[in-house]
């Protein structure tokens, strides 16, 4: 873990430098999701035994990202229920019958469909309606639709924010409290929206002519100054430090293809039953990590090597002390 660690800094170190310095994407291949989704699957069962099942949610909402499978949406609903969330739990637990279809066995069926009922058989419903066709229906952040609404919103029992809106008046808004199985009706009217008058136009008076306000002086004419030779200098040192930033970036994809390799062994490892060859492994793992480690520095070094090149470049440039400018003075304006 110390190792994983000390190369997630790095990591870190370097896509700031590789922002900051070097605008050059590379692509490289991502760790296998699967194993990746592994990982946030374990530790979320692991968190779910200390009841943390706020943290657990997370850990199941991100295995599911990197490799959908509709049983961590099981997981999900369940933590969902235990945080008091039911409108939440219903759509998780409805997603995992839909997304499993026969491969969820008949008697988990029955058992998540008995869930479903029980919870939503707690949920309030409120009717919204509106004195114009086409209002648009928000509840809590959500949008629900256009009035007429079809049929009720169903919500969990608590406070709710409802608003209204429609083009040419302004947004209503109204903030209710429903119980359990509780029926409600709510009905939104608008205040037109008041049309802003332009102030008036007050009349511009015109400048006054340059003779006329006594200003009589020459004007300041700058000419082009010739190249000097220090922006020579400056190309070639922007040259050598985008050579070097692009070196940097060879060099950390290859690097971070090898950590992969290692996460991947890492994860391997700590499976159960312990392979044969365990320990074997783990020493050419260990191994691994220190070279990964040590590339990470060399990586650093041609980031740092191409910001230090760059920034005298285009210093160099930019102001060449070798070309000055100069003034000439004309009497006509």
């Amino acid at each position: 873990m110390q190792t994983e660690r000390r190369f997630v800094r790095a990591h870190k170190l370097l896509l700031l430098v590789l922002f900051v310095l070097v605008p050059v994407r590379t692509l490289h291949a991502d760790p296998d999701p699967k194993a990746l989704a592994r990982v946030h699957y374990e530790r979320g069962l692991a968190l779910v035994e200390n009841r943390a099942y706020e943290a657990a949610l997370v850990e199941f909402q991100r295995a599911y990202e990197k490799s959908p499978h509709f049983a961590v949406l099981y997981n999900i609903g369940l933590c969902q229920m235990a945080l008091g969330h039911p409108l939440e739990a219903v759509e998780a637990l409805s997603k995992y019958l839909r997304e499993g279809g026969a491969e969820v066995a008949e008697s988990r069926r029955q058992q998540v469909e008995a869930q479903i009922a029980e919870l939503e058989s707690r949920f309030a419903e409120l009717s919204i309606t509106a004195e114009r066709p086409g209002t648009t229906i928000t509840v809590d952040g959500r949008e629900v639709g256009r009035t007429p609404l079809a049929r009720p919103v169903r919500l969990p029992a608590g406070v709710h924010e409802i608003s209204a809106s429609v083009e040419g008046a302004s947004t209503a808004s109204q903030r209710i409290e429903l119980r359990e199985t509780e029926r409600r009706t709510i009905d939104f009217a608008f205040a037109p929206v008041p049309i802003a008058v332009p102030p008036a136009a007050s009349p511009e008076r015109e400048p006054l002519p340059p003779a006329l306000l006594g200003l009589d002086y020459p004007k300041q004419r700058e000419k082009p100054a010739a190249s000097g030779p220090w922006r020579t200098v400056g190309y070639a040192l922007a040259g050598a430090g985008v050579a070097a930033g692009v070196g940097g970036v060879v060099h950390y994809a290859w690097n971070r293809g090898r950590h992969d390799d290692w996460a991947a062994e890492q994860a391997a490892l700590t499976t159960e039953p312990r392979p044969l060859d365990y320990r074997e492994r783990a020493i050419a793992n260990n191994e691994l990590a220190d070279s990964i480690e040590g590339a990470s520095a060399v990586t650093v070094g041609l980031f740092v090597a191409s910001g230090v090149l760059l920034a005298g470049g285009v210093t160099l440039v930019v102001v060449d002390p070798g070309r000055g400018a100069s003034v000439a003075w004309s009497g006509t304006w």
